[in-house]
């Protein structure tokens, strides 16, 4: 049975946090992170498009990455631990985070990239969890359509 933690809040500016539990739950080889921004309060966001705006281009408006160990079945890699950000640019995000503090590592191997779905990567498994932390928050500040603060929500499941 899955287990949600209690919501974190963390500082962009302390990535270490973030890679602790990266680290914790890639040691476990189960479970999985979701990070959001924190938006200020007093400031509007759009209404995501629901489950009737088939034909939308966007995602939420207010990022959302999830990360998610390797699977390791017999001491072998089976799955690569995975990143994957929902986002409401309406364009594809790897040529945005390309411009930005996100650039997506050239050893990270893009699975897919699209407006609505939203974009996964594969990561290597020599990828460090303080590096990974650094770029989900800079993915995630670079996707945020409406202003936010430098903190975020970690949600953690077991």
């Amino acid at each position: 049975m899955t287990q949600r933690n209690e919501p974190i809040e963390i500082d962009e500016s302390v990535p270490g946090e973030l890679a602790q539990m990266i680290g914790e739950l890639s040691e476990a080889g189960s479970g999985w992170l979701n990070v959001l921004p924190i938006i200020p309060d007093g400031v509007d966001v759009p209404a995501t498009p629901n489950a009737l705006a088939v034909f939308s281009k966007r995602g939420p408006f207010v990022p959302l990455a999830t990360w998610t160990p390797a699977r390791v079945r017999r001491g072998a890699v089976v799955e690569p631990s995975q990143i994957g950000l929902q986002h409401g640019q309406g364009a594809p995000a790897a040529p945005l985070l390309a411009d930005s503090r996100a650039p997506v590592p050239p050893e990270w191997r893009v699975l897919t990239d699209h407006p609505r779905r939203g974009f996964v990567v594969a990561l290597p498994a020599n990828a460090e969890p303080e590096a990974t932390a650094r770029w989900i928050f800079a993915a995630l500040g670079r996707l945020c359509v409406p202003p936010r603060t430098p903190r975020f929500i970690v949600h953690r499941y077991r």
